[in-house]
């Protein structure tokens, strides 16, 4: 069995300007992943589209395959601000109402993908 790649990144952003180069990292690989698929996601690839060096990648992410985590994390984040968002909306409801919303969890996953997309599809290329 071949060895798991890692997946979990180098070293964590501290500074403004090393938090919006792994923005743009992550961001460009989502943008990849959703328009062309995880093969085509190389880290030369994601690098060039993010519009930094790819040394600027490996100080921070070993692989792209780390970098596919941090998207889904980052799109965990989102869908669990959507959901938190809709249940203070409901905060106050009747009970009935926040059985309702609490029971159909679905809306929510579909918002939050839906503003990732757009925001996805907005994003420059």
């Amino acid at each position: 069995m071949p060895p798991r790649p890692p997946t979990k990144p180098r070293k964590r952003a501290s500074q403004e300007r090393s938090r919006v180069t792994v923005d743009a990292l992550v961001e460009a690989t989502a943008r990849i992943l959703v328009g062309e698929g995880f093969d085509k996601a190389s880290t030369n690839r994601i690098a060039a589209v993010a519009g930094v060096s790819i040394g600027s990648l490996y100080q921070y992410f070993p692989g792209k395959e780390a970098l596919v985590v941090a998207v889904a994390q980052r799109h965990r984040h989102e869908l669990l601000s959507v959901v938190r968002a809709r249940l203070a909306r409901v905060a106050d409801e009747p009970l009935a109402a926040r059985d309702r919303c609490a029971a159909s969890p679905l809306p929510f996953q579909r918002e939050a993908i839906a503003r990732q997309h757009r925001g996805l599809a907005a994003s420059p290329r």
